[in-house]
């Protein structure tokens, strides 16, 4: 349990969303790697900052350190995506090393590469994956950050994207980057959006693998309080995410955010009724399918979980302790096995739903997106 709020250190919290015995993992190899664990969602009484107060480090410490990478790109909008982010930063700084905390699979580390002197990654998952990125001339450094293994130089850029979010002391986290930093040095530092959560009553975007959910007033409080200035930040996939171009900047004024009034509404349970007796498949092994089967696992049958991750083959999701849902690369014969396909991958539901009728799945496709992004698509959640 989280006993102080990690930004202004105060133990004063309310209650906002809480789900008990929720998969910790999006994905394991074996039944013995299930663990459980609860979401209890909570606001800070004087700061207003979101997170996880019963979020335990040391389970979650077995996933950053696993074999398996999430969010590798599986599609061409999400290498598209890479390549207009490397673009974006060339265009603030034209940098000759760069460091990379939490670069996953190496996909931006690749774009940047052939470009620069010096690619520095930090990647504790992986360690077959960081050797060959090691091969084409990437130092890729199998270790969790701050790691003694980066080379003791000050960086022109360092970037830091979905990372944040999963710290329990970010404080300690942005001191540690600040060594590596000269007067000029630009950081580029990406995390979910709270306000979409917020905004848009996303509840399949709390689960566990995230200790903290930062709001804008509160991130630039926490980048303030440990001398980091807010250059621009950018709005990523319609408001979901949330990138900001810091500088080095000592004494900084701050001021505690003022606490805001909001509602978690839970969803209403009628679509499950009519649907806890079909064969239903998720697409998408990742973290939002976790959370579904938080808050869904004991009320609907999962037969299978659908994931275009070629590494994620052999490997299951779970709902509890004793039962093993089996990640399958989608094709004609599977899919037409499941009654439904709810898409827990719902940032790329498009893409997801014409891949589907291309395989001829002529059954119900829902999303669990809960945005006012137009789409085709049903919507699973209702409020």
């Amino acid at each position: 349990m989280i006993s102080h709020c990690s930004l202004c250190s105060s133990s004063s919290f309310s209650k906002i969303f809480t789900v008990k015995n929720v998969p910790v993992f999006p994905f394991i190899k074996f039944k013995k790697e299930a663990y459980l664990g609860n979401v209890e969602i909570v606001k800070c009484n004087n700061c207003g900052h979101i997170f996880n107060y019963s979020f335990e480090d040391r389970l979650i410490g077995k996933l950053y350190t696993s074999d398996f990478i999430t969010n590798s790109p599986v599609s061409k909008h999400m290498t598209k995506s890479i390549e207009k982010l490397k673009d974006y930063l060339f265009k603030k700084n034209i940098p000759k090393n760069i460091l990379e905390i939490g670069g996953g699979s190496g996909a931006l580390a690749i774009a940047f590469f052939s470009h620069v002197k010096n690619y520095v990654m930090v990647e504790p998952s992986n360690k077959n994956n960081c050797q060959y990125l090691k091969k084409i001339g990437i130092n890729a450094i199998n270790d969790i950050f701050p790691s003694k293994k980066i080379p003791d130089i000050k960086f022109d850029l360092i970037i830091s994207r979905q990372v944040l979010e999963h710290i329990q002391d970010p404080k300690y986290f942005l001191k540690s980057l600040k060594k590596y930093c000269h007067k000029n040095t630009l950081l580029y530092i990406e995390v979910p959006s709270a306000e979409y959560i917020l905004e848009n009553n996303s509840l399949i975007d709390f689960h566990y693998p995230h200790v903290q959910y930062y709001q804008k007033e509160q991130i630039q409080y926490l980048f303030n309080l440990e001398g980091f200035e807010i250059k621009e930040v950018q709005d990523i996939k319609k408001g979901h995410d949330i990138g900001f171009i810091l500088k080095v900047k000592e004494n900084i004024e701050t001021n505690i955010p003022k606490v805001k009034e909001f509602k978690i509404k839970r969803s209403t349970k009628d679509l499950v009724q009519q649907i806890k007796n079909k064969q239903v498949a998720l697409y998408g092994a990742n973290a939002y399918s976790q959370s579904f089967l938080g808050l869904y696992g004991n009320d609907i049958k999962i037969k299978y979980v659908f994931d275009d991750t070629k590494e994620y083959k052999n490997l299951f999701v779970y709902q509890d302790l004793e039962n093993l849902i089996p990640i399958l690369i989608p094709d004609k014969n599977n899919i037409s096995k499941v009654d439904l396909i709810i898409i827990t991958a719902y940032l790329h539901d498009e893409t997801i739903s014409k891949k589907l009728h291309k395989l001829g799945y002529n059954g119900r496709v829902l999303t669990v997106r809960t945005d006012k992004h137009k789409s085709k698509l049903e919507k699973f959640f209702t409020f």
